[in-house]
């Protein structure tokens, strides 16, 4: 197998434990050098991968596929809990100004 594939599923492993373990910045760049590595290897159309190489390849597609999965299901949790937190800042605001009107009006 290729340096360079070994360096991707490397790369790979690396990215999802950071992902797991929260840290997206390093993700990023984990992912941001895998994918100079994987342009790389495709700059001449990879004629030259083998058998091995290609089941490589398509394993870190199917992981890739689980991240987008997870990462979904992460911005829909993220997008929910945004939504609960504007809702009560507009509970909270309203409150507020209600609050208001009560003492001005005693």
């Amino acid at each position: 197998m290729p340096a360079s594939i070994a360096q991707i599923l490397e790369l790979t492993d690396a990215v999802e434990q950071a992902i797991d373990e929260g840290d997206w910045l390093h993700a990023g760049q984990l992912n941001a050098d895998r994918h100079a590595l994987l342009r790389n290897l495709f700059a001449d159309g990879a004629p030259h991968l083998g058998v091995e190489e290609k089941a490589a390849l398509r394993d870190v597609l199917n992981r890739n596929d689980a991240v987008v999965g997870k990462l979904g299901a992460d911005r829909d949790r993220v997008a929910a809990a945004a939504s609960r937190m504007r809702q009560g800042n507009r509970a909270v605001n309203s409150y507020r100004q209600n609050a208001a009107r009560v003492t001005a009006d005693a």
